[in-house]
């Protein structure tokens, strides 16, 4: 799981909670085990609940990611793709910062390492999920 991202059974619980007992009562069939969501993984098959399709479960997705579109989560999603019984959430390849000096000490942050920064802009998630942050050399990364 990447550092600022909430996760996902966070972000569907929130949704619940502050859609009252409607929402929940409307969503909450269609999913099967939600606990699996927590598992820090690039790629994680949310089952649909009994009787429902795994077009639901990818349907009631893509709905709350065009309701909540500026959550940081969405950044590190690739696709949802449903099959028969489930829909599966694949996640950007995720990296681990390599040290790099920086004012005399060395630091492992993604704000410091132009090929992330570079990445990042490619997959069109600067601005997001950086707003407002400086990358320590000298630019600011909401563009």
């Amino acid at each position: 799981m990447r550092l600022g991202v909430a996760r996902p059974h966070d972000l569907i619980e929130r949704r619940w909670a502050k859609g009252g007992p409607e929402r929940f009562e409307a969503e909450r069939p269609v999913l099967g085990d939600v606990t699996a969501l927590d598992q820090p993984v690039e790629r994680i098959s949310i089952a649909a609940g009994s009787g429902r399709s795994g077009e639901q479960v990818a349907k009631l997705l893509a709905g709350i990611r065009k309701e909540e579109a500026d959550e940081k989560l969405w950044t590190g999603v690739s696709s949802i793709e449903a099959d028969a019984g489930s829909a599966e959430v694949v996640f950007h390849h995720g990296s681990d910062p390599a040290l790099r000096p920086e004012g005399g000490v060395e630091v492992a942050c993604h704000l410091y390492d132009p090929e992330a920064i570079d990445a990042a802009r490619r997959l069109g998630v600067v601005g997001r999920a950086t707003q407002g942050l400086n990358n320590g050399l000298g630019e600011n990364l909401h563009n």
